[in-house]
């Protein structure tokens, strides 16, 4: 059974702003609010970011407990899986240069060999998620 561990990193994200992947990293879920731009007259909508600290010898087991609540797979199985996942992730990094998982941003290796985030992780489309845009008023005063 293929599992999309992308997508079900970044529910488990939604939910618990924090993730461990083993033998891989944390990503981190920051939100920030709606702004008044006052001296342009617009109200920006809310924005998520996800930023990633590398740290290849963590391993927490919540992330593979969630997906194998969420898939309703055996839990050995699911880290057998996320390890292989993680594994081709590295292969990728290192034949290509780059890996873009959706949502969370695209990663490239440094020159110390480790995984560092190169895109600024603004999760899109979040205004269409929380049902606004940025917006003209005109009543908000300078």
């Amino acid at each position: 059974m293929a599992m999309n561990f992308e997508y079900l990193l970044y529910q488990y994200l939604l939910k618990h702003n924090r993730a461990e992947v083993p033998e891989f990293g944390i990503f981190q879920l920051n939100r920030e609010s709606a702004k008044i731009d006052a001296e342009n007259s617009i109200i920006i909508p809310p924005k998520e970011t996800v930023t990633f600290e590398y740290e290849p010898s963590g391993y927490d087991n919540q992330l593979a407990k969630y997906i194998a609540d969420e898939t309703n797979t055996n839990l050995f199985i699911v880290q057998m899986n996320l390890k292989n996942e993680v594994a081709n992730w590295i292969q990728k990094l290192q034949t290509e240069n780059v890996l873009n998982l959706e949502n969370l941003g695209q990663y490239q290796l440094n020159e110390e060999n480790k995984v560092v985030k190169v895109t600024n992780g603004t999760i899109l489309p979040l205004p269409d998620r929380f049902c606004c845009k940025t917006v003209e008023n005109n009543i908000i005063q300078k």
